[in-house]
């Protein structure tokens, strides 16, 4: 085969990588919007479950990461929502999460406005994402206009919860979706990085002569 050859062959497999890498971002579009949908048409977890998941898995990987800073919330999300898809594979038991998650948050709007000061309308909604890691008991505090059992600091800041567990959710969950889907594009990709390399060095060798 001559270096022309290889180089046609090359770019025929770069237009094989190309198109599948677009049905990849359609898939994985087409699966966030289902996503998106089950989030919102989805059960809430019941009480025990909801708090049992965060107080004894979420909250603690939070404090196993809390020497990250911000990026503490990333991971911990991405963790968590990893053992719900992967470990108890159970994608929808994630997804019921961040519903309940969301309800959560949502339903201190009301019983804490007023109570927390010092912040605008984006900071407020930042404070309360994180309550529901301290707990049920200091959550059932809040719902009644109470802080209490811990530092004002410690609800300070850019949390994002809710918004990191849907991203992790997001991540996670069309991976496991599409398994033979993302075999075959790292298959083509590893026979590629071959298949360039050897040309490469033909190519070269020829430049010689």
């Amino acid at each position: 085969m001559t270096a022309t050859s290889y180089e046609v062959d090359l770019s025929a497999m770069e237009a094989q990588l190309g198109r599948l890498d677009m049905e990849l971002r359609t898939i994985n579009t087409e699966i966030r919007r289902i996503i998106a949908k089950l989030i919102r048409e989805a059960k809430p977890l019941d009480d025990e479950v909801f708090w049992e998941l965060t107080v004894e898995e979420l909250s603690q990987l939070f404090k196993n990461f809390a020497q990250d800073g911000h990026a503490a919330y990333k991971r911990t999300t991405s963790e968590f929502i990893r053992k719900l898809v992967y470990e108890k594979e159970d994608p929808y038991l994630a997804i019921r999460y961040i519903k309940t998650y969301d309800i959560k948050v949502s339903a201190l709007y009301r019983p804490l406005f007023g109570v927390i000061e010092g912040c605008g309308d984006d900071g407020y909604g930042d404070v309360l994402d994180s309550f529901p890691l301290f707990g049920r008991e200091r959550y059932e505090k809040a719902l009644k206009g109470e802080i209490v059992g811990t530092s004002e600091e410690q609800y300070q800041g850019e949390n994002y919860i809710s918004m990191s567990l849907t991203d992790a959710l997001y991540d996670k969950m069309p991976r496991q979706l599409r398994p033979d889907i993302d075999e075959e594009y790292e298959s083509i990709k590893e026979h590629m990085k071959w298949r360039k390399e050897r040309a490469e060095r033909r190519i070269n060798q020829e430049d010689l002569y």
